[in-house]
């Protein structure tokens, strides 16, 4: 496998957005739930981490990566996501209140909270909210 520093990563993020690129480090942080987690790591090219996000239902070893020690060594492959992040920070997903109304900002947590109680196997309605509130 070809390594990619995070440099070069970082200062050609266009060029690399939605690509497969195999990256290696240490570990900074760890994070995880009950079904994703994160890893951040950091190759000493850069001096931003790299996150790498991990889930429980595409990886067999979920469990073993869970519990890795900061400084530990890895090597990891998967897509760049700089286009979700350019789109998040874009007007596009401009949330302000004058853009969108608190009814339909109720909608949008509604179904956030709706995709994470299914995440986690909880019944269904049991995310819904009253329609007085959110009226």
């Amino acid at each position: 496998m070809k390594r990619t520093l995070l440099k070069q990563i970082f200062k050609n993020s266009e060029l690399y957005s939605s690509q497969s690129v195999t990256v290696a480090g240490w570990v900074k942080t760890v994070r995880d739930s009950k079904t994703f987690g994160f890893i951040e790591v950091n190759d000493g090219s850069y001096f931003k981490n790299c996150q790498i996000v991990f889930e429980r239902e595409k990886i067999s070893n979920f469990d073993e990566i869970a519990k890795l020690n900061v400084g530990a060594s890895i090597m990891v492959k998967g897509n760049v996501l700089y286009i979700v992040i350019q789109e998040f920070n874009s007007k596009k997903a401009d949330m302000s209140p004058d853009k969108i109304t608190s009814m339909d900002m109720g909608y949008i947590f509604e179904e956030l909270i709706r995709k994470f109680s299914e995440s986690y196997n909880e019944e269904a309605g049991a995310h819904f909210t009253s329609r007085d509130i959110i009226y």
